[in-house]
This record gives structure tokens, sequence and C-alpha cells, in this order.
């Protein structure tokens, strides 16, 4: 029996032998599931990557357009049809438009809608060119621009039909015996279906009220439509030159800030279109402060608005984009330049007077400052930073005796933690511009964070020196 019991201990003691692998594998699963417990009892720290980016500033207005512009008369009323398409040019004594006062020229219309129907492939083009070009840029909050698009093609089909030429209208006219009153252009200008009795509206008329839209009425002439003279004599809007501008008013902030301005930058949100404005400041009507921003040019786009909204863009500013909650706040000794030093092994340090022997002697203590510019550098304060470096209250001498300076004044830098290698290194960045969520911060500075460094997200759960991973 005894060499049984022998057998049976040893194959007692082989299986109770722990295995290296097994302890290994115990340990980090221990240690995953305590980092998983940490995670969900915890804040968890995340890292975020530098990368470019910019912050624009703007400020968005509402303004009133003001034109060089006219209306044209009808000369009696009945139905319309235009020969020139809105948004157009034409000349002096161009015929834009016939009145039909018998009736007798639309009724020929609609019995021969085959007029329409035979043409060109560049005819085609051009109406589907303006169908697109509708289409992208069309707003739900200006349901009215449908029929804007709608006339425009109902002109063009005319035009295509050959009934809108002078010469092929007047002999088929005569041939049925049917009168049509001309109307002509009394200027050269760009053609809109368009009137609002703002026409006339000049700077000095600018008053708080208007842009209230009380009482605001646009009024569309469509083509084929009948006139209704008691409402309005205008046929049609003839905008004669492409200068035009915006007038908006100003809060005083806002006076300040553009009093010394005289040209900025526009972006109108609508279509997407940026462009270079004069702006001057006038006093208006009712001796408030209004704006104005004058333009050569993107007329034509807004040929039908009258109230528009747009941005004037202050400053662009692009560097490094950073994330607001991984920036910091961290106080250092603040230390001139001058007394900084290096030792035989080219280690930098500062000259630390101490008493040895009941004399001053000068004491090389190495430490690297955290940061430097062209004046100071700076140095850890709290912690292990002054176990063996640098405190408040030592003496400092520069290297070449004449001075001394005692360590106290301090200042806080604004940086982020980066952690390329794998523990929290301040480092300083200078912000150029703050907005809701991030900061763009100075790109190329030395000894600071460049694109694609990886920096602590969430600052406020780590500080400097700790190890992440």
């Amino acid at each position: 029996m005894a060499p049984e019991k022998q057998v049976f201990e040893e194959n007692r003691k082989r299986r109770f032998q722990p295995n290296v692998g097994t302890v290994i594998f115990l340990i980090i699963f221990l240690y995953i599931i305590f980092s998983a417990y940490g995670m969900l009892r915890g804040n968890r720290i995340s890292f975020y990557e530098v990368k470019e980016g910019s912050i624009v500033q703007e400020n968005g207005f509402s303004g009133i357009i003001l034109r060089e512009e006219q209306t044209v008369d009808a000369p009696g009323g009945g139905h319309i049809h235009f020969f020139a398409q809105e948004g157009r040019r034409v000349g002096v004594g161009d015929e834009i438009f016939g009145i039909d006062d018998t009736g007798e020229f639309t009724k020929y219309l609609g019995e021969h809608p085959e007029l329409g129907s035979n043409l060109s492939s560049e005819q085609l083009e051009d109406l589907q060119s303006r169908l697109s070009a509708f289409s992208a840029h069309f707003q739900n909050q200006r349901f009215s621009s449908l029929y804007e698009i709608k006339n425009s093609l109902d002109t063009a089909a005319l035009r295509y039909s050959g009934l809108g030429e002078e010469k092929e209208l007047d002999s088929k006219l005569e041939e049925l015996g049917i009168r049509l009153i001309r109307g002509k252009a009394p200027a050269a200008g760009v053609v809109s279906y368009s009137v609002d009795g703002y026409e006339g509206l000049r700077e000095g008329d600018i008053r708080e009220e208007l842009f209230q839209k009380a009482g605001y009425e646009e009024y569309f002439i469509k083509p084929g439509a009948l006139l209704q003279l008691d409402r309005s004599k205008a046929a049609c809007r003839l905008v004669t030159s492409s200068d035009w501008s915006i007038v908006f008013p100003l809060t005083e902030e806002q006076r300040t800030r553009y009093q010394d301005q005289k040209r900025v930058k526009l972006f109108f949100p609508g279509k997407e279109l940026e462009t270079s404005a004069d702006l001057t400041l006038f006093t208006g009507a009712d001796s408030r402060v209004y704006g104005r921003v004058k333009m050569s040019e993107l007329m034509e786009d807004f040929l039908n608005e009258r109230f528009l909204n747009f941005r004037i863009v202050s400053s662009e500013n692009r560097g490094l984009k950073i994330p607001l909650s991984a920036v910091v706040d961290q106080e250092f000794y603040q230390i001139p330049k001058d007394y900084l030093v290096q030792n035989e092994k080219g280690e930098d340090g500062f000259l630390k007077i101490g008493q040895v022997n009941g004399q001053n002697t000068a004491q090389f203590v190495a430490e690297e400052p955290a940061v430097s510019d062209e004046q100071f550098c700076y140095l850890r304060t709290g912690g292990d930073a002054e176990k063996d470096g640098i405190k408040q209250g030592d003496l400092l001498s520069r290297s070449d005796g004449k001075q001394s300076l005692t360590v106290a004044k301090t200042k806080v830098l604004q940086g982020v933690y980066n952690i390329n290698k794998g523990y929290c290194i301040f480092r300083q960045i200078i912000p150029l511009e703050s907005g809701t969520d991030y900061l763009i911060a100075e790109a190329n500075m030395e000894n600071s964070v460049s694109v694609y460094d990886h920096i602590i997200l969430n600052a406020s759960l780590v500080k400097d020196g700790q190890l992440v991973y």
C-alpha cells in the first residue's frame, strides 16, 4: 500500500503545480476586468488627433436692396405677352411686351399649342438649363420663384415659336387682323416681371419700419395674364445699372465695429455666393444708424429679391483645430532666459546659489524648461517638479555672476497634453480664434503640437507627466 500512497501524493502535487502561462493569463484577465470596471464607473480618457482647420467670424444681417431701376407702365389694359425674357438685357427702344386689349391674340395662342412644339435641340437645351439652375437654388421659403421660372419659360416658348420676332409677329398679326399694343424699353437695362413699389427707394428714405415688411407686397406679372390697372399700371421693371447695394440696420456695438472699415467680404447663404463690397455708414430718415454695402456684380442673381439675408465675414483664422475640452491652464515659474545655462554634458539647467561651508556657492541644477519664448523660460511648479529641481524661493545666478534672481514670479500658460510618447507632456498653444467647441491655435510653434500629434481630449482627467498607455 505504501507505494500506491506515494504515487497518489506525487500526482496530487503535479495537479496543483501552477503553470506560468496560466498565471500570466489570469493577470491579464484580471487587468482587463478591472480596466473595464474602471471605465464603466469613471470617465474614460480619450485622445484627439490634431488637424488643420479654420474659424470664420461672421455677422448675419437682413437688408433691403437698392438699385437703379424703374417701372415700365402698360399703355392700356389687356392681356400682356412678353417678348423679352426675364433677366435678359434690352437696349433703348427694344420691344419688351405687347398688350392684347381685345383678347384675340391670347385666344389665338390658346388655339394653336403646336406653336411651341417644334423646338430645336438648342432651344430645348436652353429651357433645360433654366430648369436646372432653378432647381439648384430653389428655396421653400420663397415659393414665388416657381412663378418666376414659369414666366421665363412661357416667354422663351413664345420667342422660340417665331411670334416673338418683330417682323414675323407683325406679318402674322396683320394676316389675322389682330391688334397688339407694343411696349418698348425707355432705357437700356435688365428686364424683370416683378414690381413692389420700392423701385424709387433711396438711402434718405430708409427707416426701421421698412425692415418689418409692414404693408409690403410684391406683384408678379405673368405672361398672358390680364393686367389689373387698378392695382398697378406697371407692366414690368427695368434695372438700368449693374451697381446695386444693400442697406441694413446696425446696433451700437456693430456701428463701433464697422465704422472704420471701408471694404468687407460678403457671403449669401441662400445661393452660396461670395463677393467683396464697399461699406459705408449713414443716418436714416428716423435718425438711426444704418450700414450700406455697394457692389457691381451678382445683380442678376438677386434680380427679384428686395429683402435679402447675408453675412459680413469679419475674419478667417487658419491654424491647428483644437477641441476646447483638450485645453488646460497650467502655472509655471517665469525665469529670464539669460539665467539658463548648460553644463559640460550639454544639459540645460540653472545655477542655484546655496551655502557650502558658510559661503555662497553656485551649484548647477539640471532642469529643462517646459516652455520657452524669446524672453523667458518656464519651469513646472509643485509636486515632483520641485522635489529635485528649481522651486519657489531658490536664488539663481546668471552665468557671469553679476545678477541674481529669487524664484517667485509665475505665469499661467494655455496648452494641451501631448501623448505621443505614452505619457502626458504639456505643450503650449497660442489661440488665434475661439468658437463654441473648438479653437484655432497658431501653427508651426517651437515645442508645441503639430498636425497628426495625439493629445488628450478631456484634459481635466489627467495631469502633466501621467502615464496613459
